[in-house]
Order: structure tokens, then C-alpha cells, then sequence
């Protein structure tokens, strides 16, 4: 999982060798999420569309955050609430 601390990344999907894109996020906003969450692979790619500063965040330190962080887990709750409901 990344959370973006500066620029802009680019999600997108790529279908019959088109690209659509997703989103595009800003500072303060995270991706990859679901591969933690689910432990299955990628269903869309990201790409930087600026100089970025991002934070990798693997899965045990992850898993600490939400364990250890309730206020997070409610924030990441609520966004791919939101996400789900702008697609």
C-alpha cells in the first residue's frame, strides 16, 4: 500500500489495450489497500503524473496500524465507501 505525500499518481485500467483511469490522487491519499486486504493480486496500475513522495506500507505494519489505530481504519472505511460509490 502507498499513501501519497506529494504530486499525483494516476490509477488506471487498461482494457482491450485502452487505458481508463480510475482516479487520480493527491496528498493525504492512499492505494494498493486492497492487495493487503485481500491478498489477491492488483486489479488496476498506478502511475506518477508528478515528482511524488510516497510511503510504502507493507502488510504487518499495516495490519499494526489498524489494529493499533481505530481512527485509521474508520478513515480507509469511509474512502472506500466512497470510492465504491463514485463507480
Amino acid at each position: 500500500m502507498f499513501i501519497v505525500r506529494k504530486g499525483l499518481v494516476r490509477i488506471f485500467r487498461v482494457v482491450d489495450g485502452e487505458e481508463f483511469t480510475l482516479a487520480t490522487l493527491g496528498p493525504g491519499e492512499f492505494f494498493g489497500e486492497m492487495a493487503l486486504l485481500e491478498d489477491l493480486p492488483r486489479n488496476a496500475s498506478a502511475r506518477t503524473e508528478s515528482p511524488c513522495l510516497l510511503i510504502e506500507i507493507d502488510e504487518p505494519t499495516f495490519e499494526v496500524m489498524l489494529v493499533e489505530n481505530a481512527g485509521i481504519a474508520l478513515r480507509m472505511m469511509r474512502k472506500l465507501s466512497a470510492r465504491i460509490r463514485e463507480l
